[in-house]
């Protein structure tokens, strides 16, 4: 039979982004990271009184999701746009 040309697959991401991130920035990375998407959240909650809940919801099934596969890269842009949208908000 054909082979699937797997044999020299490396996989050298870990499947969560906590535990990447960990892996490879350490906690202090870990932590950044955390704290630069939950700063930009607080202030959203914080100062628009008319909050659309579709952009937290937005960010809460990006880290749910992102906590147990890997982030491919429109996620990511993804990710970033909606933080963008927040902050502008």
């Amino acid at each position: 039979g054909k082979e699937l040309g797997m044999k020299s697959l490396v996989v050298d991401r870990a499947h969560s982004l906590f535990l990447d991130l960990w892996l490879w920035s350490g906690v202090l990375g870990v932590i950044s990271f955390v704290g630069f998407a939950g700063g930009i959240i607080w202030e959203y909650i914080k100062k628009d009184r008319n909050k659309n809940w579709i952009f937290i919801a937005s960010i809460a099934s990006f880290f749910a999701f992102s906590a147990f596969n890997p982030v491919p890269i429109p996620m990511w842009i993804l990710f970033f746009w909606v933080l963008a949208m927040i902050s502008q908000a």
